[in-house]
């Protein structure tokens, strides 16, 4: 009768010792889907970064474009116009 009782205490550890384990495995499962959402979280934010920063360079660009073709537009009205001292004024914005 022991040996019935002990095994039967050893099967209850066992039991135990399984479900300590995946205990565990559990909350380092929660670990990694904690840091898996903070890493996306930082990704989020450097993308979202990466995007205003290309978007104010694209608004440079496109005062540059709009500036030279305004500076080109004196200047070919200027020449047409054999207006010199306009002439020198654009070829100073260039």
């Amino acid at each position: 009768m022991g040996e019935k009782k002990f095994l039967s205490i050893m099967k209850v550890v066992k039991t135990a010792l399984i479900l300590l384990d995946m205990k565990e495995q559990a909350a380092q499962m929660e670990a990694q889907k904690q840091q898996l959402a903070k890493e996306k979280k930082d990704l989020n934010s450097k993308e979202k970064e990466l995007e205003r920063q290309e978007a104010a360079q694209q608004e440079c660009m496109e005062v540059g474009v709009t500036i030279l073709r305004e500076a080109n537009a004196k200047l070919r009205d200027a020449m047409r116009n054999k207006d010199f001292k306009e002439v020198s004024v654009a070829r100073c914005h260039d």
